[in-house]
């Protein structure tokens, strides 16, 4: 992955790093900030938040299959490093 792509990447982390949910109203997502673990609520159609709810729950997911593929590529390199 190049210098762009990670960064690219990093970029969403503060939506990605934890898993959405539903708020207490029939219209509201609740997300946790990541860089100070405040709760952000969002309004959306009622319609969509089942639907925003799975997407982002999914691709927080593939976030944390990355992070995790990246750490183990990590210490197999520095397995073989002198």
């Amino acid at each position: 992955m190049s210098n762009k792509q990670k960064s690219n990447l990093s970029r969403f982390a503060p939506i990605l790093h934890a898993p959405w949910e539903k708020g207490a109203a029939i219209d509201e997502i609740v997300h946790t900030w990541a860089e100070d673990s405040s709760k952000v609520s969002l309004h959306v159609p009622s319609e969509l938040v089942d639907d925003l709810l799975a997407m982002q729950n999914w691709l927080h997911q593939k976030y944390k299959e990355y992070h995790r593929l990246l750490n183990d590529s990590k210490k197999i390199q520095s397995f073989f490093d002198p």
